[in-house]
């Protein structure tokens, strides 16, 4: 083991520096006296000084390197920018909303009450335009993200918490856990499929991590199910809203960064 640093080798170390920077061609007088009493400091010194091999490569194999590297360039199509990769899962969001609502009875419609449609679907709407744009800047690395992933489920969360507790009544609890199960199992069964075609539509993005990935894939894919739910479920009190429907967003964003959190462990440990 080396003595410590001391002033003296902080002195070596600038010299060092600055002659094989090219700067300087020889060493002060002060430095040589401390390279004969200092090992680690003669050590770094003849590491430094001695020649590098330049070419330890021969070229039969540099060759057949540049061959395999060619040989597995594929040619790809531009990313979209983000407003439009935003705008495209938008866009699907409401399209796969409209056609799922479209063949059931909307019984949410003829229940809620104007202020409570319009606030609800204000909220709903904001939810979906915040997690599309969050997807959209994870799927390009060094997007500007001007609200982490994890941030915009929150705000979403938030927004739907707060909404459902001042926008909707307390009732006393009508067949609570039966009916309340029958919501959380269609939004679920819902969910999944439908996060399956969001990440088919970003499943050529790059993201930093798979988790916040995942996780923003099952939260815009549980959104849309509690989207259904809202206009299609006749129980729009506190209690059923926030344990049912809110469970459905809960459980799908855990689950998309769960899987995602194994894909990403696997992942490494094949690599």
């Amino acid at each position: 083991m080396f003595a410590g640093i001391n002033a003296d080798c902080k002195l070596i170390d600038a010299e060092l520096d600055t002659q094989f920077a090219g700067r300087s061609s020889q060493l002060s007088l002060q430095a040589k006296k401390h390279l004969d009493k200092c090992e680690r400091c003669r050590t770094l010194y003849s590491y430094l000084a001695g020649e590098f091999l330049a070419d330890t490569v021969s070229g039969e194999v540099e060759h057949q390197i540049l061959q395999t590297i060619h040989g597995s360039l594929k040619p790809v199509s531009r990313l979209r920018s983000t407003a439009a990769i935003a705008a495209q899962l938008i866009i699907v969001f409401f399209l796969i909303s409209v056609a799922v609502i479209s063949r059931m009875k909307v019984v949410g419609f003829e229940v809620m009450s104007l202020p409570q449609l319009i606030g609800i679907s204000t909220i709903l709407s904001f939810g979906v335009v915040l997690l599309a744009l969050s997807q959209a800047w994870q799927m390009r690395p060094g997007s500007l993200r001007r609200i982490p992933e994890w941030t915009s489920v929150g705000i979403l969360a938030s927004g739907l918490l707060f909404g459902i507790v001042l926008l909707f009544p307390w009732k006393t609890p009508e067949a609570f856990v039966v009916r309340g199960w029958r919501c959380l199992r269609a939004g679920l069964v819902m969910a999944v499929p439908v996060s399956l075609v969001f990440w088919f539509l970003a499943r050529r993005g790059a993201p930093l991590s798979l988790r916040s990935f995942g996780g923003t894939l099952g939260a815009i894919a549980g959104l849309l199910a509690v989207t259904v739910l809202q206009y299609t479920c006749d129980l729009q009190d506190i209690g059923h809203l926030l344990v049912w429907h809110g469970g459905v967003l809960v459980l799908s964003t855990l689950g998309g960064a769960l899987i995602g959190d194994c894909l990403s462990r696997f992942g490494a440990r094949i690599r």
